[in-house]
C-alpha cells in the first residue's frame, strides 16, 4: 500500500507543491505555530490563545494569497471558479475582522456577521455551480448561471430566516444565549461536503480530483469546527478544539490553490458519464426538498423550539415554493440547450456522411482511373507486342495515331515517320476507290473483316493485304484499329517469333486445336506451366466462351484459369500457313489480353479444376 501511494501521480504532484512553493511551506510553518499554541494555551484569553488565533488569521490571509497568485497564467476559463472561492474566504475574513475589533456585541453587530457568514455560503454554493473540470460545451451557461445565482440566495436565505431571523425576532434575549445559527452552519457545511464528494465521484481528471479532494477536506475541517463550537455553548472546554480544525481547512485550501498550477503531466479523457450537461435544476430541487426534511428532523430531535412551529412552517412553505419555480425554469432551460445541442449534433453528423459519400465518390474515381490507366497498358503492350501490322487512325483527322513495328515493317516506313501523317500524304493505297469503300463499310457496320486490298510500300512495290477494322474510343477520341495480313487469302507466310517477350496471353495451335507454343505471358494469366498446356487442346484447357468466328480480327471472350475462375479476355487470332514445328502444316497465333480483371466461380459442372 505504502509503495502504491509513493508511485502515485497524485503523490508526485502533492510532492512538487510541497517543495517548489514558498507558499506552501509558510503555510504548513504557521498550521504547525498555530496547533502548537492552540494546543498549550489555557482557556480562552490568555496570551498564548491569542497568539494561536493570531496565527490562524495569519494562515486565512496567506490562504487568500495563494488564491489570487499568479491567477493570469490559470487557464482563463478556470478563473471564475477561483474568483468565487476568493469571495468566499473574503466574507469569512470580515466577518474575523469585525470580531477582532473591540465593538459592542449588539443586535446589529450579531446580524451583520450572520450576513457575511451567509454572503460566504451563497458564494460556496456558487463555486459547486461552475464545475471548470468539464469541457466547455458542457459547462453551464450565462443565462443558466444567471437562475443559480437566485436559487443559491434564496436557499441560503430561506434556511437562514428559519434558523436565525425567525428565533431572533421571538426570542431576542435567548438567542444571544442558545445561537441556534450554528445549526444552520452545519447543514450548509454537510451540503457543501456532499456535492464536493458527488464532484470527486463524477470527475475523471486526476488533476481535478486532487483539488476538490482537498476542499472537500476544507469542508469537513469546518463542519468538525463548527460541531465543536456548537458543542462549546454548553461546555466552554470544547472551544479550544475548534481552532485546529479552522487552521486545518485554511491550510487545505492553500494546498489547493497551490495544486492548480502543477497539474498532472498526463490527465484521462473525461468520463462518459460525466460528459453529460449540467443539472442545476437538479441541485435546486435537492434544496427544496432538504427543506421540509431539516424542519421534520429539527422539531422531532426536540432541538428547535415548538413555539416558532407556525412561522417557521410558513417559511419552509415560501422556500419550497420558490425554489420549485426556479428549478422548473433552469429545467426548461437546459430542455432547450439539450435541444439545440441535439441539432448541432444532427448538423455535424450530416456534413459528416456528405463528406464520407464525396471521399467514397472521389476514391472510386481514382480506382476507375487507375483500372482505365492499366487496361490501356495492358491493350498497348499488346499491340506493339504483337507480330500481326496493326495501326490506330484517327476518325476525325484520318491520321495514324499509333503503329506497331510489324505495320512499319510491312509499308517500309519508319515509326516516326508515319505517326500523325495521313495514308493519303504518304501514298499508301494503291486504288483509291478501295479505301472510299472500306470506309463506307466502317460507317455502315462499325467493323469491318477481311477486306482484300492492295497498299503501296516506300519502296513503290504493291503489297496484297487483307484488312480488318474495328472502330474504338480511345481517350475519348473515336479511333479505327486496322489489322492487315499479308495476302487476299488471309494466310500469312511469316513465321511467328519467339513468344517469351510479350506480357500478354500468347500462343499457337494447328489445325486440330492442339497447342504447339506456349509463353510466359499465358503461363503468368492463366496458370498452366508450358510442359502442362503443350499438345493439350486449347479448347479443354482454357473453354473459350462468346465470340468464335476464327476470322475475327478482336474476340471477346472468357478463358478459363487452371483453377477454374473465368478471365474476361479479348483475343486475336491469326491464321499461319506454316508452323515453326512442320512448316508443311497450318495453324493459328492467339494473342489474349484481360479487359476486366474481375474473375467469375468455375463451371457448374464441376469440371473447372483439372
Amino acid at each position: 500500500m505504502r509503495q502504491r501511494i509513493l508511485s502515485s501521480p497524485i503523490y508526485a504532484q502533492m510532492r512538487q507543491v510541497i517543495v517548489g512553493e514558498p507558499i506552501a511551506q509558510a503555510g504548513l510553518v504557521l498550521f504547525a505555530v498555530s496547533l502548537g499554541l492552540s494546543l498549550l494555551a489555557a482557556p480562552a484569553g490568555g496570551a498564548l490563545d491569542r497568539l494561536s488565533t493570531g496565527s490562524s488569521y495569519l494562515l486565512l490571509i496567506l490562504a487568500l494569497f495563494a488564491l489570487r497568485f499568479r491567477l493570469a497564467h490559470v487557464d482563463p476559463r478556470e478563473r471564475p471558479f477561483w474568483n468565487d472561492l476568493t469571495g468566499v474566504y473574503l466574507a469569512w475574513l470580515a466577518h474575523a475582522v469585525l470580531y477582532a475589533i473591540d465593538i459592542p456585541h449588539t443586535m446589529r453587530f450579531y446580524l451583520t456577521t450572520e450576513l457575511l457568514l451567509a454572503g460566504g455560503y451563497v458564494a460556496w454554493l456558487l463555486v459547486l455551480e461552475r464545475q471548470p473540470h468539464r469541457r466547455q460545451r458542457l459547462r453551464p451557461k450565462v443565462l443558466e448561471r444567471a437562475l443559480a445565482w437566485p436559487a443559491a440566495i434564496l436557499f441560503v436565505i430561506t434556511l437562514l430566516t428559519y434558523f436565525v431571523l425567525v428565533p431572533m425576532a421571538t426570542h431576542r434575549s435567548e438567542y444571544l444565549l442558545f445561537k441556534s445559527s450554528m445549526v444552520l452552519y452545519l447543514t450548509l457545511d454537510l451540503y457543501v461536503c456532499l456535492r464536493l464528494a458527488h464532484l470527486i465521484q463524477i470527475t475523471r481528471s486526476r488533476h481535478w480530483k486532487a483539488i476538490y479532494f482537498f476542499l472537500t477536506l476544507t469542508a469537513v475541517s469546518l463542519l468538525a469546527a463548527d460541531g465543536l463550537e456548537l458543542l462549546a455553548l454548553s461546555d466552554p472546554e470544547w472551544s479550544r478544539g475548534q481552532r485546529p480544525f479552522y487552521s486545518a481547512h485554511w491550510l487545505t485550501l492553500m494546498i489547493a490553490a497551490c495544486l492548480r498550477r502543477h497539474p498532472l503531466p498526463v490527465d484521462e479523457d473525461e468520463d462518459p458519464a460525466a460528459a453529460s450537461l449540467a443539472a442545476p435544476a437538479l441541485h435546486t430541487m435537492i434544496s427544496a426538498v432538504a427543506l421540509p426534511i431539516i424542519h421534520f428532523a429539527g422539531y422531532r430531535s426536540g432541538i428547535l423550539d415548538p413555539a416558532t412551529l407556525a412561522l417557521r412552517q410558513w417559511v419552509i412553505a415560501i422556500g419550497v415554493l420558490l425554489l420549485g419555480t426556479f428549478a422548473l425554469l433552469q429545467h426548461w432551460l437546459l430542455l432547450d440547450r439539450a435541444r439545440h445541442l441535439w441539432f448541432d449534433w444532427a448538423r455535424a453528423d450530416k456534413a459528416l456522411r456528405r463528406s464520407e459519400q464525396k471521399a467514397r465518390v472521389v476514391s472510386e474515381r481514382l480506382r476507375s482511373k487507375k483500372s482505365l490507366q492499366s487496361s490501356v497498358e495492358r491493350f498497348d503492350i499488346a499491340f506493339h507486342s504483337s507480330p500481326t501490322p496493326s495501326a490506330i487512325l484517327s476518325l476525325t483527322l484520318g491520321r495514324f495515331r499509333e503503329v506497331n513495328a510489324a505495320f512499319a515493317h510491312l509499308v517500309g516506313y519508319r515509326k516516326h515517320l508515319l505517326i500523325d501523317r495521313t495514308p493519303i500524304d504518304l501514298d499508301l493505297w494503291w486504288d483509291f476507290r478501295h479505301a472510299v469503300l472500306l470506309r463506307r463499310r466502317i460507317r455502315v457496320q462499325n467493323r469491318l473483316e477481311a477486306f482484300p486490298t492492295y497498299l503501296r510500300s516506300s519502296q513503290g512495290e504493291r503489297l496484297d493485304v487483307c484488312l480488318s477494322a474495328e472502330i474504338l474510343d480511345l481517350s475519348s477520341e473515336p479511333c479505327l484499329l486496322i489489322v492487315a495480313r499479308e495476302g487476299h487469302d488471309g494466310a500469312a507466310t511469316a513465321q511467328p517469333p519467339n513468344l517469351n517477350f510479350a506480357d500478354a496471353a500468347i500462343y499457337t495451335v494447328d489445325a486440330r486445336d492442339r497447342i504447339l507454343a506456349w509463353n510466359a505471358g499465358a503461363q503468368g494469366l492463366l496458370g498452366w506451366q508450358e510442359e502442362q498446356a503443350r499438345h493439350c487442346y486449347s479448347n479443354e484447357i482454357l473453354a473459350p466462351r462468346g465470340d468464335t468466328a476464327g476470322s475475327s480480327l478482336v474476340l471477346n471472350q472468357r478463358w478459363r484459369t487452371q483453377t477454374g475462375r473465368r478471365l474476361a479476355v479479348r483475343a486475336s487470332v491469326t491464321e499461319l500457313r506454316s508452323l515453326p514445328q512442320d512448316p508443311t502444316s497450318e495453324g493459328r497465333l492467339v494473342i489474349g489480353v484481360v479487359s476486366d480483371s474481375r474473375a467469375e466461380d468455375a463451371d457448374g459442372d464441376g469440371k473447372g479444376n483439372r
